[in-house]
């Protein structure tokens, strides 16, 4: 999946890959060669979520004006 598809904003989207890593599951991101088993991978993961998130406000702002 693409990241903005999982979750709208960084907090929702950690929350769901910490309690997938607690059942034991990682979550691949093929299209961004990213893990988040690794530490690299969470990072990357928190960056790319972050834009996510600021990119689905700037939508929204756009759309209201």
């Amino acid at each position: 999946p693409k990241i903005d598809r999982l979750a709208r904003n960084i907090v929702d989207l950690n929350l769901i890959v910490s309690e997938l890593q607690e059942h034991g599951k990682n979550v691949a991101f093929i299209e961004n060669n990213m893990d988040t088993s690794t530490a690299n991978g969470r990072l990357f993961l928190n960056i790319i979520g972050s834009f996510a998130e600021f990119e689905a406000k700037v939508i929204g702002e756009r759309v209201k004006r």
